[in-house]
């Protein structure tokens, strides 16, 4: 008896915290990217759109991915208002996606050991 009481009272604790426990979504799309290697940078200016851009979807409690991409990577926290989702297991690097304290902007950083780096520039939306 006091085991199924128990059971019913973990279940509803289950239940009413499970609200607490979401992220925070947000859409974000890039409006600039930058590559930059050891043979030189490429842009996703008007004049040379030598970047995709593309649209990112955070789940401040699974990480970030791309929008045509189904897993999501890193872990994301909140530090001095700004959301930060940082990846340690991109292959040969790292990667950080940060967006401002006002939830409307985000930069995105890929970091690669072989010393090369890609960044986006975009705004953010929450649904």
């Amino acid at each position: 008896m006091i085991t199924k009481v128990i059971r019913s009272l973990v279940l509803s604790g289950a239940i009413l915290l499970a609200p607490l426990s979401a992220g925070e979504i947000y859409f974000c799309s890039d409006i600039a990217g930058v590559s930059i290697n050891k043979f030189g940078i490429k842009t996703s200016n008007k004049n040379a759109k030598e970047i995709a851009l593309q649209n990112w979807l955070i789940d401040t409690s699974k990480g970030w991915r791309r929008e045509d991409v189904e897993g999501y990577a890193g872990a994301c926290e909140t530090n001095k208002g700004y959301v930060v989702c940082r990846a340690e297991d991109v292959v040969f690097g790292e990667a950080i996606f940060s967006i401002h304290p006002d939830d409307s902007n985000f930069v995105l950083t890929y970091l690669d050991y072989g010393l090369d780096a890609l960044s986006y520039v975009g705004t953010c939306k929450k649904p």
